[in-house]
């Protein structure tokens, strides 16, 4: 069974969804498509969508999934997988459309003289849309270049740490008798936040001074 199956969630955690609860659909639309006279590009929700909504609290039902402890752990990693695997069938089904024919083929090892033969045969290539592969991370290292090329070599490299013990956090999960590690996505949410505001703070209160040009190079494991 594929990870994008409609009953592979039910089928993988019995204990959260005890009634068999279907899992993510294709057909599911999205709400007011056409808010404010401009239509959105889709008009059904995505796998991660649907995976944000469901780990959300809500006053109207009991989150089985949210209260599972170390289970929602391997929830989340689950549903990472599953967003993953959703993003590279896509790929692998368009490729056309990034011209992959001109980057892989037998001739073209044959052409090379290769001896190997891993490298012949058709090859699925990542755009550099996709994030955390080969192209993804050069089109951000010529960002880079180009960035220090035009305003020159940066004078601060600050480092930004999630502490697990902000006040944020730490009511939040204490208050629902859980811990820090049964709620990995609070602490994502927390620390998300604060990025955002030190970016504020950095690009538009000028808390250092009146900055020519912020880099930005940022990888963060949020499932929210």
């Amino acid at each position: 069974m594929h990870e994008t199956h409609t009953t592979f969630i039910p089928l993988q955690y019995p204990l959260i969804f005890p009634f068999g609860e279907d899992g993510n659909q294709e057909d599911i639309p999205i709400r007011n498509s056409r808010s404010n006279r401009k239509e959105h590009k889709r008009s059904r929700i995505s796998l991660r969508e649907f995976i944000a909504f469901r780990i959300q609290e809500r006053s109207v039902e009991f989150e089985n999934i949210i209260h599972s402890h170390r289970l929602f752990q391997q929830f989340l990693v689950d549903a990472y997988t599953m967003v993953e695997a959703q993003r590279l069938s896509f790929i692998r089904g368009n490729q056309k459309t990034i011209r992959c024919n001109i980057l892989h083929g037998v001739q073209e090892a044959m052409n090379r003289g290769e001896t190997n033969s891993s490298a012949v045969g058709k090859r699925i290539v990542l755009p550099a849309s996709f994030i955390g592969g080969m192209r993804y991370m050069f089109k951000n290292c010529q960002d880079a270049m180009a960035i220090c090329k035009r305003f020159g070599y940066p004078d601060l490299f600050i480092t930004i740490t999630c502490n697990v013990n902000w006040s944020e956090i730490h009511e939040f999960v204490t208050s629902r008798g859980l811990t820090v590690a049964d709620r990995p996505d609070i602490v994502c949410r927390v620390f998300k936040m604060k990025l955002d505001q030190k970016m504020v703070d950095l690009k538009k209160m000028n808390i250092l001074a009146k900055l020519i040009q912020v880099m930005t190079l940022i990888h963060i494991l949020n499932f929210c």
